[in-house]
């Protein structure tokens, strides 16, 4: 006899793995960036298999690649940054 498949609704599984509440993992999927086999998923309580390949198969950002995180610095003329906590010239003083 066959053993059944284990499934569970995507937003309570990745909610419960810590990626955001349910709300959240929500938006995200209506905004369109997930996907799940390369397909694009718009309904967070879609019901998916429990395997050991899944987080291969589960892909966040659009195309299904990741978005690497960036940081961006500004500084005045005179060296200070924009948010005014310190100057880097009073690193080289």
């Amino acid at each position: 006899m066959t053993k059944p498949v284990e499934t569970a609704r995507l937003d309570r599984l990745l909610a419960n793995l810590g990626y955001g509440s349910r709300r959240e993992i929500g938006k995200i999927a209506k905004a369109g960036w997930l996907t799940l086999d390369g397909a694009v998923v718009k309904d967070e309580s879609q019901r998916v298999k429990l395997e050991a390949d899944l987080p291969a198969r589960l892909k966040r950002g659009r195309g299904g690649g990741m978005r690497s995180p960036r940081t961006l610095v500004l500084f005045d003329l005179d060296g200070t940054l924009v948010d005014g906590q310190h100057s880097i010239y009073a690193t080289f003083a």
